[in-house]
């Protein structure tokens, strides 16, 4: 049995806005600092890793942020909540939804292996109505470290259906050469959709199993996933 985790920004929906603007306002309620623009591309990173980075550079120590984690992890998801609707740019990438729905009809298991936290990912994807085809998930404020996450996934996937993945039967899907680390430090098949900021050969340059324009031909995915040994 074949188990695919997706990331989500510029996988599954294009950037969006007010998650970016959670991290600034989160941090001002808790700390009363100014960390926006941030001034450095944070594609990839986990939500945890990216509090931890803004606050080091702003001279808070980790043990401060550590503590106030939770408090900064409650008003990111408050403000996703709040703000879902006001992002008039924010939308689901092409065929994902029919996608999903043949992967769920060929019986393959889809989680997520995104860098948000888990709440305001599935607030992302139920926006689209495809919230539900994602049983289980490694998130963003499970670990700094990206690689960290794919391990939390697959067992909360085997938990969650019953099965006992074989590492080459598992693949990481993302847009960013990040998640390519992530399935080449697990083991794991990667492919990548040039969907997102980075260029097919950036992509390229981190040898993935396939690499894909976009979703739009589903039967290609499929196939590759399906068939791979």
């Amino acid at each position: 049995m074949k188990l695919v985790l997706f990331d989500v920004d510029g996988t599954l929906v294009n950037r969006f806005r007010v998650g970016e603007e959670s991290f600034p306002y989160a941090i001002k309620l808790v700390f009363g600092i100014d960390t926006n623009p941030p001034g450095w591309e944070f594609s990839g990173w986990t939500d945890r890793g990216i509090i931890f980075e803004t606050l080091k550079r702003k001279g808070v120590t980790r043990e401060l942020t550590e503590k106030r984690l939770p408090d900064i992890f409650r008003n990111m998801r408050n403000y996703a909540r709040m703000n879902i609707n006001r992002d008039d740019d924010f939308r689901l990438l092409p065929n994902v939804k029919r996608l999903l729905e043949e992967l769920d009809r060929n019986n393959v298991k889809i989680g997520l292996l995104t860098g948000n936290l888990e709440e305001v990912a599935r607030i992302k994807l139920k926006k689209f109505g495809v919230e539900h085809h994602f049983k289980a998930g490694g998130f963003g404020s499970y670990s700094e470290k990206r690689s960290e996450l794919a391990p939390v996934a697959i067992s909360q996937a085997e938990e969650r259906f019953g099965v006992k993945f074989q590492k080459k039967d598992i693949f990481i899907i993302g847009d960013t050469p990040c998640d390519i680390e992530v399935g080449k430090a697990n083991g794991l098949k990667t492919i990548s959709v040039c969907t997102g900021i980075f260029r097919k050969s950036e992509l390229m340059r981190g040898n993935p199993d396939l690499i894909l324009e976009d979703f739009t031909d589903s039967d290609k995915f499929l196939k590759a996933v399906k068939f791979s040994t």
